[in-house]
């Protein structure tokens, strides 16, 4: 990988914690995402990640539920001046696989046309939120399926833009079970860097 193209992985982080400081994320989750920098971006120049189509993210921070809860979480995603909602237990909500303790990085998140290789793997409910949180657009177009959290162990969630009422002029992302039709569903595949 040449300077140029380390250059550009570089801005692509620093952009991540950037987005964060903006949505209101707290000084001390930042720092510690920024003490992952250069091991981050060691495994994104090693693994050689080339743009497609179906990206919708080169890297995304996380940070997990139990550093900020999941209202917390949730206020960081910011949509034409719209706070995301949620109107479901969060302690009812669990996750299929396992994910650090600690802030960490997913990386090469795109969208899945089918069964993903093993070095690939579906979000959870915080990784979503995480996507969600640097790039908010992705609900303009896309209802997101999250296929590694369920709530009450059985049901699937969803984060999709809701319109309450015709007078409402911006849509608000919610997480729920039940999505609206009239938006492509899709279920986003992401790597991960634990440090």
């Amino acid at each position: 990988m040449d300077k140029q193209d380390l250059f550009k992985l570089e801005e692509q982080f620093n952009e991540t914690i950037a987005t964060l400081n903006l949505r209101g994320c707290p000084l001390y989750l930042q720092t510690l995402l920024f003490m992952k920098k250069e091991y981050a971006i060691d495994c994104l120049e090693r693994e050689k990640i080339e743009k497609t189509p179906d990206t919708l993210l080169m890297i995304s921070p996380v940070i997990p539920k139990n550093y900020m809860g999941l209202y917390g979480l949730i206020l960081l995603v910011s949509f034409n001046f719209a706070k995301a909602e949620i109107s479901l237990n969060p302690n009812e909500l669990t996750n299929s696989v396992e994910t650090p303790d600690s802030p960490y990085f997913i990386f090469d998140i795109r969208k899945a046309k089918k069964k993903p290789s093993p070095k690939y793997r579906y979000l959870t409910v915080e990784e979503t939120l995480a996507i969600v949180i640097q790039n908010p657009d992705i609900l303009n177009d896309y209802t997101i399926k999250i296929l590694n959290s369920l709530y009450q162990k059985k049901h699937r969630l969803f984060l999709y833009n809701k319109k309450v009422d015709s007078s409402q002029i911006y849509p608000v992302p919610t997480i729920g079970t039940s999505p609206p039709s009239e938006k492509e569903i899709i279920c986003p595949i992401c790597r991960t860097i634990t440090i």
